[in-house]
C-alpha cells in the first residue's frame, strides 16, 4: 500500500506543475480583491496599570512525600532563622528474621546530600528521636505538622557535621537496636513493622554561630537509610537494612522566626498591609506576595476588546548589600488565583505550558502572562483581581527572593496590549 502511495504521487505531481505554470493571466480567485476597512485595527498598550504589592507569611503548605527532604537551619540577615526537619518511616528492604538470641551491635544511619543552600563549612548538628506518631502514605499533611507531642523521651542518636558533607552518619543508640528487633512477629510483614515501628523525626541545627545551611537530603536514594549491624547464636557479623524509598511516609516541617533579622535589613512591612520598595518570596511555606490590580475593572468600560498580551514584568532587586552568590535566588515561581472557597489555583494560562505562562528568572527578569485570565475577568467570567507570587516547589526549595516594588512603575509591571473591537 505504502509503494502504491509514494507512486500515484510521482504521477500527480507532475501534472500539477504543468498546471501551476501554464497560467499566463494573474489568479482572481476568492480574497484576491478583498479590501481591508477604511479604519485599521486599534491596536493599544498600556503599561501604567496601578499594581500593589504586599507581603505575608504563609501558615502551612502540604509536605507530605517530598521528592526530597530539606534538613538543617539557616539565619538571613532579612528573613531571619528559617529551620528544616522532617519525620519519616522506614521499611522493610526485605522479610527480617534476625535469628535466635539476636542482640545489635550497632545501627547507623545514612542521608546522603543532594544539595546545599547555605555555607558548606557551617557546624551542624543533627538529632535523631524515636518517634510514636503513626503517619500514612495516603494522607495528607502540612509543614506545620506538630511532631513533638509524640517523641521518645531521649535523644537515640547524635552528631555534629559540616553542611557540605556528602553523606551525613549518625551511630544510634544499640538498645533502640534492641527494641527494633524484640518483636519477631512485626519484622514478618511491611504492615506489622510499620505498626511496631511508627519512624523517626530528625532535625538539624546551626551550631557555628554563621550563617548555616539547609541541605537537600536525597531520602529516595539507596545511599539514605539505616542499617543494622547484629549477630545471632549462630553468627556474630550480620547486617540488615531498613529503608526510605516511596512505600515509606514521609513529612516535611518547616518554621521560620522573622524576628532574628538584622533590624537594618528584616523585612518592614510584613502582614500589615503597607508596601514597601521591595517585595519578597520564600521557600518552605515562608513569605509571599499578594499583586493586587485594584483598577482593573476600570476597563470594563473599554469592551469589547480583544486581550492580545496581559503579563506582570518581576525584576530582582539589585541594590541589596548581600551578594547573590551567597544567597542564591530559585530560578522558579509561580503567580496564582484564589477560587471561591480561597484555595490557590494557576491561572487559565498555566494550562497552555510553562514556556507560555512563564514562571522562570532569566537575567534577573521573571514574566508571567496572564492573558486568558484577564479576558475572562473582562468579559465576567471571574472577578479574580488578585494574583499570589509563590517560589514553585515549597517543600524542596529552600531559597529566597527580594524584587523591586510596584511603587515605582518602571520596576514591577503589569503590561496590557489590547485591540479595540467594534461594537
Amino acid at each position: 500500500m505504502l509503494k502504491l502511495r509514494k507512486r500515484s504521487l510521482l504521477l500527480i505531481f507532475p501534472v500539477f506543475l504543468s498546471f501551476l505554470f501554464s497560467c499566463e493571466e494573474p489568479p482572481t480567485g476568492i480574497g484576491i480583491d478583498f479590501k481591508l476597512p477604511d479604519q485599521r485595527l486599534d491596536v493599544r498598550y498600556s503599561d501604567t496599570n496601578t499594581v500593589i504589592g504586599l507581603v505575608y507569611t504563609m501558615d502551612s503548605i502540604r509536605a507530605d512525600e517530598p521528592s526530597y527532604s530539606l534538613l538543617g537551619s539557616k539565619n538571613d540577615p532579612v528573613f531571619g532563622t528559617a529551620n528544616a526537619a522532617f519525620i519519616t518511616q522506614l521499611v522493610l528492604s526485605d522479610r527480617f528474621e534476625p535469628g535466635n538470641n539476636a542482640r545489635a551491635d550497632s545501627i547507623i544511619l545514612f542521608l546522603l546530600k543532594k544539595d546545599l543552600y547555605g555555607d558548606e563549612n557551617a557546624q551542624m548538628n543533627l538529632s535523631v528521636w524515636h518517634s510514636f506518631n503513626t503517619i500514612y502514605l495516603d494522607s495528607a499533611y502540612y509543614s506545620n505538622f506538630n511532631a513533638l507531642d509524640s517523641l521518645g523521651p531521649e535523644l537515640i542518636g547524635s552528631v555534629d557535621y559540616l553542611a557540605g558533607d556528602s553523606i551525613i552518619k549518625v551511630s544510634l543508640d544499640t538498645a533502640f537496636g534492641n527494641w527494633l528487633i524484640s518483636d519477631e512477629d512485626a519484622l514478618v510483614s511491611q504492615a506489622a513493622f510499620q505498626n511496631h515501628f511508627k519512624g523517626l523525626y530528625i532535625k538539624s541545627e546551626n551550631i557555628s554561630g554563621g550563617n548555616g545551611g539547609i541541605t537537600l537530603i536525597d531520602v529516595l536514594s539507596s545511599q539514605s537509610g539505616m542499617v543494622l549491624y547484629y549477630g545471632n547464636s549462630e553468627q556474630d557479623s550480620l547486617g540488615f537494612v531498613f529503608e526510605m524509598n516511596n512505600q515509606a511516609a514521609r513529612v516535611a516541617i518547616f518554621n521560620h522566626d522573622y524576628t532574628t533579622a538584622d533590624e537594618s535589613t528584616k523585612i518592614q512591612y510584613l502582614n500589615d498591609d503597607i508596601q514597601d520598595t521591595v517585595i519578597y518570596v520564600q521557600g518552605m511555606s515562608g513569605v509571599y506576595t499578594k499583586l493586587s490590580l485594584p483598577f482593573l475593572d476600570v476597563w470594563k468600560d473599554s469592551m469589547p476588546m480583544a486581550v492580545n498580551l496581559a503579563e506582570f514584568i518581576l525584576e530582582l532587586d539589585d541594590t541589596s548589600s548581600f551578594a547573590i552568590e551567597d544567597y542564591p535566588p530559585p530560578n522558579l515561581y509561580d503567580l496564582v488565583v484564589k477560587t471561591e472557597d480561597g484555595a490557590f489555583t494557576l491561572p487559565i494560562d498555566a494550562q497552555l505550558g510553562e514556556d507560555y505562562s512563564g514562571g522562570k528568572l532569566d537575567s534577573g527578569f521573571v514574566h508571567f502572562r496572564v492573558t486568558i485570565q484577564i479576558q475572562d475577568y473582562l468579559e465576567g467570567k471571574n472577578d479574580q483581581t488578585d494574583f499570589y507570587l509563590f517560589v514553585r516547589s515549597q517543600q524542596t526549595v529552600p531559597q529566597r527572593s527580594i524584587f523591586k516594588s510596584p511603587i515605582n512603575s518602571k520596576n514591577l509591571q503589569f503590561r496590557l496590549t489590547y485591540t479595540k473591537m467594534k461594537e
